[in-house]
């Protein structure tokens, strides 16, 4: 190619080349893997999962409720095979977990719940493990209402106000901060809602059973994760 041919496509060339350096430096430099511009940061925040009853049983009336106290159980009926019927699966998503509980009646059909008593036996089960204890609570019945069932949405007979929740921190029956790896909280307040907050690390099943009912006609247990 002749230079007077040359010459104009050279600085068709650098011209390009310029154009491109501009661009990078106006990016901040050259793409690569250690400079690339990254997206802004998005600030976390806790799933707005919704409640679950713990029993995975559901019945034609009243699901999840329990009305009578669970048959006791021991070293050799908490095995993995214990848990069926009687146990809700994990969310494996979920690195906590929050229970708390509402109950219907006075023990004798209807009625205000409110003071009304019963414990919490409260276990976690490894895949194929065995039960392990992590909490045992005694709860009492405060005066808050519900207008709803916190799992399905429905709205309960608004002239039927028998509905409450578990008030407190309730009494730590366990005493045991060795019986799980990490702390299991209790929180609430008087006529507020208790919650029994726990970092399963990753097991996979969740038992709740319950003795010493009083007072109570039903008693509903709900789980959530986070």
């Amino acid at each position: 190619m002749r230079p007077s041919r040359l010459l104009p496509v050279l600085a068709i060339v650098a011209a390009l080349l310029l154009g491109v350096l501009f661009m990078q430096i106006a990016h901040g430099g050259p793409v690569g893997s250690t400079n690339q511009v990254q997206p802004p940061a998005v600030a976390g925040a806790t799933g707005q999962h919704l409640w679950r009853y713990v029993r995975n049983t559901v019945a034609t009336t009243n699901p999840g409720s329990v009305t009578a106290d669970d048959a006791a159980t021991g070293a050799t009926t908490q095995t993995w095979q214990d848990t069926v019927g009687d146990y809700v699966q994990l969310n494996p998503a979920d690195s906590t977990i929050s229970l708390s509980f509402y109950a219907y009646g006075d023990g004798t059909g209807g009625g205000s719940p409110a003071s009304g008593t019963f414990d919490v036996n409260v276990y976690l089960v490894e895949p194929y493990g065995s039960w392990e204890h992590v909490a045992s609570v005694s709860l009492t019945m405060g005066t808050l209402q519900l207008s709803h069932d916190p799992v399905t949405g429905a709205a309960f007979d608004g002239s039927d106000p028998n509905y409450t929740w578990a008030e407190g921190t309730g009494t730590d029956n366990l005493n045991d901060t060795s019986a799980w790896p990490l702390p299991v909280r209790r929180s609430g307040r008087t006529n507020g809602i208790f919650r029994l907050s726990i970092d399963t690390l990753g097991a996979q099943a969740l038992v709740v059973r319950y003795d010493n009912i009083a007072t109570v006609t039903r008693i509903y247990g709900i789980v959530k994760g986070r």
